[in-house]
């Protein structure tokens, strides 16, 4: 039994002949590997769960399918709750399965006492304000740097559009980056250039569709726009020409996720980005290792740092007859 153990598991060297052997019963005897037994006997559950806001949104895939991928080279199944529409029932299916850690890339709070017994499991908490390993980016320098490139390209007039309410905004970082420059820059302080979203049900290029149109018929002087993410850059852009407008003749339009869907648009997305699919692998090389060595000891956040990448969906500013 030790011997077919280390062939299936490939973690302890074994003769190449008994190798042989062995895969031949396999494929004879059509054997599969009882997952469940096996987790029993090594201790682990060999599973991971993750939290996303909308699955429709193919940043969360991107990074989804890095911890995926590399997940299963190293023997654990990854599974992925939508915390939207269905928050319940995935608690209740969190709640009652063992899973060795818990990743939240979601917008949602969890409550005391899920977290309590999910600690109480043992279960390795990712990006929880309460406990665990923090896997974040930093847009903040990235922010800073595109705004400055919209004040050199002549606009004064600049609008954020947020998928975020404004207690999420202000902390974070491209928020913050925005409140911090926008002065300076001659953006101005006036908040009523800022919209607001405290509706998390709706997907992100609805919200951005709705919420610039709420934006411009508030200011319609505005010839920039900073927009939350990708999808709601492009709903954003929708938005403004169902309004008659040009993107970026009248506005320019600036996303964040670096999505590849940001190519292909008309025009093509300025956005802020990083490498989501290294990015994943980190996250997932970091928590299985944590995992298998047992260890109680949570490393310092791993932050990432953004990049601005241009494309031709900000221009300079042009006068308007």
């Amino acid at each position: 039994m030790a011997t077919v153990s280390n062939v299936l598991s490939k973690k302890v060297y074994v003769l190449p002949e008994t190798v042989e052997k062995v895969e031949r019963a396999v494929r004879e005897l059509k054997y599969v590997p009882n997952f469940t037994a096996r987790s029993l006997s090594l201790g682990h559950a060999y599973q991971i769960g993750i939290a996303v806001s909308e699955c429709t949104n193919p940043y969360h895939m991107e990074v989804f399918e890095a911890i995926s991928d590399y997940s299963l080279k190293r023997g654990f199944m990854v599974t992925l709750f939508s915390m939207n529409s269905r928050f319940n029932n995935a608690m209740n299916f969190l709640t009652e399965r063992q899973f060795d850690a818990f990743i939240n890339f979601s917008n949602q709070e969890f409550a005391e006492d899920v977290v309590e017994l999910l600690i109480r499991k043992k279960t390795i908490l990712v990006n929880f304000p309460q406990t665990g390993l923090s896997f974040s980016f930093d847009y903040y320098d990235a922010m800073q740097e595109v705004m400055e490139k919209v004040c050199e390209l002549g606009h004064a007039k600049v609008g954020y559009v947020s998928t975020m309410d404004s207690l999420r905004f202000a902390v974070d970082r491209r928020g913050m980056a925005f409140y911090d420059h926008r002065a300076r820059l001659g953006f101005g302080e006036n908040d009523d250039y800022i919209v607001f979203n405290d509706d998390y049900s709706s997907p992100s290029e609805a919200v951005g569709y709705r919420k610039t149109k709420e934006l411009f018929a508030r200011k319609n002087d505005i010839t920039a726009i900073f927009v939350t993410n990708d999808l709601a850059a492009i709903g954003a852009i929708r938005a403004l020409k169902d309004m008659g407008l040009r993107v970026p003749e009248d506005v320019s339009v600036i996303g964040c996720d670096g999505l590849s869907l940001g190519e292909y648009c008309d025009p093509r997305l300025t956005t802020l980005w990083f490498d989501k699919t290294e990015h994943g692998k980190i996250i997932a090389s970091h928590v299985i290792d944590k995992i298998l060595s047992g260890s109680t000891e949570y490393d310092p956040p791993l932050m990432v740092k953004g990049k601005v990448l241009y494309r031709n969906s900000l221009a300079a500013r042009t006068k308007k007859s």
